[in-house]
């Protein structure tokens, strides 16, 4: 069994963490929060833990050194707690793991020291040997594994959580831009023999503003009149247009809606035609 006060574990806590953290808190917190002294470090560490600002690998290291202070302290079931947060924050964090099963060790929970060390073990031998090879503690630990492995579902349930992230699935390429499309209308209006004639053509929707005109006075022509030229083209919204007459005039009219085209052309006393037009998106 782990003999001393804690000492080893101190040890492991202080002697593995980074050196030089990404400050967040101060350079003096954190120098306060290595300290030596167990009473000092405590309250610096207890200071860095709780700011959100600081890294999660920052945090983790406060939790850790307010750990070695705690058993420094002689205070296992405080320092395992620290440990178990700073896995919370930093899952692969070896340097936990194998301070955690020293804790544990000393207090006398062999059975969860073992399985703590497998878990390091299993995450990076290479590190784990390392430690071992300068640290007795670990290495009664490694032999008692060895002797009594944990259970696989143990390890199992590691092997699940600490499985490294799926690559994100590329992102799907972006749409084609939607392809512009025109309508437009033309009109024709002369006079035969002194009396006047209306002849309307819409085009529905085309790919370019230029074939939607030409598309529309062909329907005009179709229609015929003797001389089509397009009045309007649009590549949004909705356009309608109709022709009327009366007995000495004819004229046309258009509107956003087939209605508001009719009360237009109505408007000029005109008897008129059923309007034709649409939309575009």
């Amino acid at each position: 069994m782990v003999g001393g006060n804690g000492k080893a574990v101190v040890a492991l806590s202080l002697g593995l963490l980074s050196a030089g953290p990404a400050f967040a808190a101060s350079q003096q917190d954190w120098d306060a929060c290595q300290s030596k002294d167990s009473a000092v470090a405590v309250p610096a560490c207890s200071a860095i833990i709780p700011d959100e600002s600081e890294t999660p690998q920052n945090r983790a290291d406060a939790y850790v050194y307010r750990a070695a202070a705690y058993l420094k302290q002689g205070n296992s079931e405080r320092a395992i707690a620290d440990y178990t947060e700073a896995l919370k924050l930093t899952p692969r964090n070896i340097v936990a793991y194998v301070s955690r099963a020293l804790a544990e060790f000393h207090k006398g929970d062999k059975n969860s020291a073992i399985i703590d060390y497998s878990i390091a073990n299993k995450l990076d031998a290479d590190a784990v040997a390392r430690i071992a090879s300068g640290n007795p503690d670990v290495r009664q630990i490694a032999d008692e594994a060895s002797a009594s492995p944990p259970p696989a579902s143990a390890l199992a349930e590691v092997e699940r959580s600490h499985a490294p992230a799926p690559a994100p699935a590329p992102a799907p390429p972006p749409p084609p831009p939607a392809e512009k499309r025109w309508n437009a209308i033309a009109s024709s209006v002369w006079r035969v023999h002194g009396r006047v004639h209306v002849a309307i053509g819409y085009s529905g929707t085309r790919s370019t503003e230029e074939d939607a005109r030409n598309s529309a006075v062909q329907a005009c022509r179709d229609a015929g009149g003797a001389t089509c030229k397009s009045t309007g083209a649009w590549d949004y919204g909705c356009v309608y247009i109709t022709t009327g007459h009366t007995v000495n005039r004819a004229g046309w009219a258009s509107g956003n809606t087939s209605e508001a085209a009719l009360q237009r052309c109505r408007a000029n006393g005109f008897t008129c035609k059923q309007p034709i037009g649409g939309c575009v998106e």
